[in-house]
This record gives C-alpha cells, structure tokens and sequence, in this order.
C-alpha cells in the first residue's frame, strides 16, 4: 500500500446458510482482499478449511503468480446489533502487508496498523 491507497472492507453474505461463519476483512481497496475472502469462503463450504475455537493461521499460494500470501482467521467476540446479541459466528480475515506483516505486528506498514480495526487482536 501506499500513502494514497484507503482501508476498504469485504464480507461475505450467506456463509451461515452453509454452516460456516461470516468473514470480514479490512484492506486496502484493491482486488486481493475480495478474492483471498472468496477462496477462504469455498475451501470453508468444501470442508478444505475447518474453524475451531482457537486462532488458525494459514498460507493462501498460487493466487497472485504463486506468490504466498500470511493469512489469520479469528473469530471475533459476539456482537450486538441494537442491543440484540448476533447468535452466528464472525471470523476477521487479517492478510499480511507487502511485507508479510499483521496488523498486531511490529514493522507491519503504518497505515495498514493505524486503518485496520482492532476487532480481536
């Protein structure tokens, strides 16, 4: 990212319907975030990823002209909507910087530290 680049976010819709939780990411606005949430989403549908309780960490390659990409998916803590509490699981997508860094990580870009909500890390 650079100094003109803006923090956008991306969620999924209808995941509960299969089962999974919703995700959502916080990103510079390009293209990445929308894909890396889509695959996550499928290979969640397929069984090929499978949440528990605890922090998961995995490697997403061959997206970007085989280039690894540092991903986590954490389940956020429930959430209210006027003063109701959202019974479905949420998962934030964190996606490293250029520098394989996140958010909750020293050396991670400025603006991506400063523009990325601290939902639960």
């Amino acid at each position: 990212p650079d100094e003109t680049s803006h923090i956008t976010f991306f969620y999924t819709i209808g995941n509960t319907l299969h089962g999974i939780p919703e995700l959502i990411s916080f990103y510079p606005s390009d293209n990445s975030s929308c894909k890396i949430i889509n695959e996550i989403s499928e290979a969640m549908i397929d069984d090929e990823i499978i949440m528990d309780e605890e922090c998961d960490e995995i490697t997403i390659t061959g997206m970007f002209d085989d280039e690894s990409i540092r991903v986590q998916l954490r389940y956020i803590d429930p959430i209210s909507i006027q003063h109701k509490e959202i019974k479905n699981k949420f998962v934030q997508v964190l996606i490293a910087d250029g520098n394989n860094y996140f958010p909750h990580e020293k050396g991670v870009h400025p603006m991506i530290k400063k523009n990325t909500p601290k939902l639960m890390f």
